[in-house]
């Protein structure tokens, strides 16, 4: 069996193509690369790579692999037929901070965001709505690898609006990832589109609220008292900013704490691997899909003659 992950790249092209004779099992996992703002960024060239062959290589997997209903969405639109598996990703559970990280300033609440610098993520409206905001006491701190210069972007428009308490650095990896969100009162994540989105929940995972979109997969928050879900526009994050920094501590350490708790439950790395263990395993050998059908969160799909096809129905574990 292979297992291709991500689209618009020569080598899962290359391995469609060294499979074709192998009938070998072929499972694709998407990552977010169909929803609608990603075939917007540079749309032209993606076009052309859909008609050149990503179309018909993706068309011959068996199954595709999705981290949340809306992608599953986003794959029937594309006009996807065969099963689709919607399985999450993974979060490594650790111990959380007992005490407060060193040199932490007990005077200074921190807002946080952990991810690329990328036109995707929508910093921009965040920067805009953060000057829209009385964040006397607090601090915003944009931390991540730079993505074809969007950082220096970033840094003119926080320079421009005179915002002395937003900072701008570079990535952070490994136990120096979690010091960083340790060292954090509030996540924030305005992207205009995540399939899934791993930064919010490693947030969620140290006990972090979160501010994110509705470009993001994330309901589950205001469902759940665990943050807020808004609009991916500067009014949307400044209204939910704006609740956020006047929220006592008290408050957000309880949001934090659902959380966790939330994180633990729905996304250990053992769930997560037996799931898409049992899809393997129906793949090679065969019997009822693992996965359940959820009717609520895509139509019925059907085969040519009309008739419902149990093989061509979104299946979905949660």
């Amino acid at each position: 069996m292979v297992h291709a992950s991500g689209l618009w790249d020569e080598t899962t092209l290359l391995a469609r193509v060294a499979l074709m004779r192998s009938n070998t099992p072929l499972v694709w996992s998407i990552r977010g690369m169909l929803e609608p703002w990603a075939l917007r960024h540079h749309g032209f060239r993606k076009r052309l790579a859909w008609m050149a062959g990503q179309r018909r290589a993706l068309a011959a997997a068996d199954v595709v692999h999705a981290t949340a209903p809306s992608e599953a969405v986003s794959c029937r639109q594309a006009g996807l037929r065969q099963p689709v598996a919607v399985i999450a990703n993974g979060i490594e559970l650790t111990a959380t901070c007992a005490t407060q990280p060193a040199g932490r300033n007990d005077q200074l609440r921190r807002c946080v965001y952990l991810g690329r610098l990328h036109p995707k993520k929508g910093l921009p409206n965040l920067i805009h709505a953060w000057a829209q905001c009385d964040t006397a006491g607090w601090c915003l701190e944009i931390a991540g690898p730079d993505s074809d210069g969007h950082a220096a972007t970033l840094l003119a428009l926080v320079e421009r609006l005179g915002l002395s308490n937003v900072a701008i650095s570079e990535g952070r990896y490994g136990d120096d990832r979690r010091r960083f969100l340790d060292d954090s009162d509030l996540f924030v994540c305005p992207s205009y589109s995540e399939n899934f989105g791993n930064a919010i929940a490693e947030a969620m995972e140290r006990s972090k609220p979160v501010i994110t979109t509705t470009g993001t997969p994330w309901k589950v928050l205001v469902e759940r008292g665990m943050g807020w879900w808004v609009e991916p526009t500067v009014d949307g994050l400044t209204h939910a900013l704006r609740l956020a920094l006047k929220a006592p501590p008290s408050l957000l350490q309880a949001m934090g704490q659902r959380c966790r708790e939330h994180v633990a439950a729905a996304y250990s790395w053992p769930s997560v691997v037996d799931r898409m263990r049992a899809v393997y395993d129906w793949l090679l050998g065969g019997g009822r899909p693992p996965w359940i059908y959820s009717a609520a969160e895509l139509p019925e799909i059907t085969d040519a003659s009309g008739r419902s096809s149990h093989q061509r129905q979104l299946h979905s574990v949660e």
